[in-house]
């Protein structure tokens, strides 16, 4: 899974390094979108760098530094970024309870690994449709 974070120059550093610290724990990448490269060149190196520039009513992006997995993720920040009803459906059940017992109920049956996985397909599913219409509205009709 992947995250990615807009930052300009106006950015703080200190909040850039809280977000990708945060994200570093429930996404594989992570990775810093900026418009300035030396503002943010201090961030963790795990952490993925692209550089945006506007020329000519264009964006460019330049890789700066790519972005390590990350291999220590927590299952319970992941599970807890996921909706009540994503949650359901990973459990296949109907009665609706309590999300912290949802994710509870996930950590006990699966395993980190499986857990990782299920959080990618839930985020896939999430956004699928949305990245279907995006696609249709604006490549295929231009």
């Amino acid at each position: 899974s992947y995250a990615f974070e807009i930052k300009s120059g106006r950015d703080k550093i200190e909040r850039a390094n809280f977000q990708t610290k945060t994200f570093s724990e429930v996404f594989d990448f992570v990775f810093l979108v900026v418009d300035d490269k030396e503002q943010f060149s201090n961030i963790s190196d795990n952490i993925g760098i692209n550089e945006n520039e506007y020329i000519d009513g264009e964006i460019n992006f330049d890789t700066v530094r790519k972005a390590k997995r990350n291999f220590e993720l927590d299952q319970f920040k992941q599970l807890n970024t996921l909706s009540k009803a994503q949650l359901i459906k990973i459990l296949e059940i109907k009665e609706d309870i309590d999300k912290t017992k949802l994710v509870m109920d996930i950590l006990n049956a699966y395993s980190e690994s499986e857990i990782n996985t299920l959080f990618k397909r839930s985020l896939k599913e999430k956004y699928l449709e949305r990245w279907k219409s995006y696609i249709e509205l604006n490549i295929l009709n231009s």
